[in-house]
């Protein structure tokens, strides 16, 4: 069983984890190395939930394995695998699942394309699940709009 206090320790520690995540170079560095320039980067509260976002342009996107890019005459298309833990996928393109399999495809024409992955929370795990929202609240007032 996890304490009260131990919970705010591991809320305080994620969510400084996070916004150095977020925040700090490494994301820059990682997006870069895929041939990602990242414009904007943003911590925000929708719904009452805390939400993560960025958004880049790159030329040559350096895909991960078992991830496919293809650029052809009139279409953008990006294949991956899921993982198991992954409820839902939000995207402007069209959507073609199989099995674990996404197919994400837009015109060429398009000047902003995007995908969201929604997570599940996975009930069988021993960890302890919590928000992060009033973290960010508290990190928001202390440091303004960023």
């Amino acid at each position: 069983m996890t304490s009260e206090a131990d919970i705010d320790t591991l809320k305080q520690k994620d969510f400084a984890e996070l916004l150095e995540m977020y925040e700090g170079d490494n994301l820059l560095l990682d997006e870069a190395g895929r041939g990602v320039y990242v414009k904007e980067r943003k911590l925000f509260e929708k719904n009452n939930r805390l939400h993560a976002s960025y958004k880049g342009v790159f030329r040559n996107y350096a895909v991960d394995e078992g991830e496919e890019l293809k650029v052809l005459q009139d279409t953008i298309t990006i294949t991956f695998k899921l993982d198991n833990d992954v409820e839902d996928v939000k995207t402007n393109g069209k959507l073609e699942k199989k099995e674990n399999l996404i197919t994400i495809t837009w015109p060429k024409t398009e000047k902003e394309i995007y995908w969201k992955l929604i997570y599940s929370q996975d009930e069988n795990s021993d960890s302890p699940v919590y928000s992060l929202i009033d973290n960010y609240r508290s990190w928001k007032k202390e440091n303004g709009s960023r």
